[in-house]
């Protein structure tokens, strides 16, 4: 019986907690995950798994092989990358992982190009506004927004994401245009979980250049605070608040009137878009060029991160 096939099997078990659900993922019967798992058992002479009638989960033995199973699967698919990456076109599966915001307004357009350009890549794309564990979801490359990205990861910045305080008309009427980032203290604040009410500005009256001791940080509060970008959205357009949005999202609506720059003599501090990679020996020629093309096509369109979405009422 195939040891890689049964590592495989155990995997996706305990990813996905339950022998159905992997035995789905691998195109396999019930019964043949059941026996990769007691294959990989009996070679290892030890138990994987706990089994009740409520719960699958991994036995203290079977969490420590879980490790190296997933070492030992990552050094497979490199190894294959790189037999790959000796034929002309890159050819093989892509696991990506993106913001449904940065998806929705750009990335999606960018990825139906990229396969365009080459077809022999599959894609399999997941939408989360957290930045996730690449290594154990096996996500090749995650596209994230960040003023920094967590460390232990390999990461690229492709390019700026400029962010704007902003509201509806409607909400400034009744309640007034904060003139300095204090007053925001008395306004209700939209946020986005990546800020955690920490909302920090940079001057912009002077013009000059400034540093982190320019930074005027204000401890926000308000009555909604979510990890869905479109959700704030909905919410500044009906007039509840003032969100902190990236400019790609916002910028039609500004544009149109919908929405209302806010503090505009002040700059939120800019985020930026990197492309994130797993912190392994090699990475796949697929990997390399979606990165590759994402970064020049920014390049190529002087992208400051615009949006071209639908105007939402």
């Amino acid at each position: 019986m195939d040891r890689f096939r049964a590592m495989q099997a155990f995997v996706d078990v305990i990813d996905t907690g339950s022998l159905a659900a992997a035995a789905r993922k691998l195109q396999i019967s019930r019964a043949m995950a059941t026996r990769y798992i007691a294959f990989l058992e009996r070679e290892l002479n030890t138990t994987l798994l706990h089994r009740t009638n409520r719960s699958l989960g991994a036995t203290d033995s079977g969490r420590d092989i879980l490790s190296y199973c997933r070492q030992m699967l990552d050094l497979a698919d490199e190894m294959y990358a790189l037999a790959a990456d000796k034929t002309e076109d890159p050819a093989g599966a892509l696991r990506i992982s993106c913001s449904t915001s940065f998806a929705r307004c750009y990335l999606s357009d960018a990825i139906d190009r990229f396969l365009q350009r080459h077809p022999r890549i599959s894609v399999e794309l997941s939408l989360t506004d957290q930045q996730c564990n690449l290594a154990e979801e096996r996500i090749d490359v995650s596209f994230l927004i960040a003023d920094q990205p967590e460390p232990k990861v390999i990461a690229r910045r492709l390019a700026a994401c400029p962010c704007v305080l902003c509201a509806s008309p409607d909400y400034l009427r009744e309640h007034g245009h904060p003139a300095r980032p204090e007053d925001l203290l008395r306004h209700n604040c939209l946020d986005h979980y990546r800020f955690n009410g920490r909302w920090r500005f940079i001057s912009q009256q002077d013009g000059r250049k400034r540093d982190d001791t320019d930074l005027a940080i204000v401890q926000t509060s308000g009555n909604l605070r979510t990890n869905d970008t479109d959700i704030l959205v909905t919410a500044a357009l009906r007039g509840r608040g003032i969100a902190a949005l990236p400019l790609y999202v916002v910028k039609d609506l500004l544009d149109i009137g919908l929405l209302v720059t806010v503090l505009p003599a002040f700059k939120p501090v800019e985020m930026s878009v990197f492309a994130l990679t797993p912190p392994r020996r090699y990475h796949p020629a697929t990997s390399r060029a979606l990165i590759d093309f994402v970064a020049h096509e920014f390049g190529d369109r002087a992208v400051a991160l615009y949006s071209r979405q639908r105007v939402r009422g």
